[in-house]
């Protein structure tokens, strides 16, 4: 999970009242500049976590994006979806041959992408 703190639905106000009240009642005794930043960090914490809403994203819902690959696979996926569709609609057992074969055919290049990407990395590493 990812935690995050919209800006454009703070109260500004709020927050600022309190960044202030702790100015004037905390910060009068303090000589080290290390302490009064330890407070002042602590103050401005705990005012966003009091006048912001927290939102909570999954993670995974940025690995839901489109995933990029090259064009030859791009194309390849293409003419699979044709396939699909021809054989969805006329449910014609050639069709749907036509259809499983080229399946396999992109499943291999898109495995071949993947273990090239990763020998790459590999030989990155290496």
């Amino acid at each position: 999970m990812m935690t995050f703190y919209p800006l454009c639905s703070c109260m500004h106000s709020f927050m600022t009242i309190c960044i202030a009240h702790c100015v004037e009642n905390e910060f009068s005794f303090v000589f080290n500049v290390e302490y009064y930043w330890r407070i002042f960090v602590y103050h401005l914490n705990t005012a966003i976590e009091a006048y912001f809403p927290v939102k909570r994203r999954s993670i995974n819902a940025r690995n839901k994006k489109k995933k990029a690959y090259p064009k030859n696979i791009i194309q390849m996926l293409s003419r699979k979806s044709i396939y699909w569709k021809r054989w969805r609609s006329t449910k014609d057992p050639g069709h749907q041959q036509a259809y499983k074969a080229y399946s396999v055919k992109c499943s291999k290049a898109i495995k071949a992408y993947y273990r090239d990407l990763e020998t790459a990395l590999y030989s990155l590493i290496t």
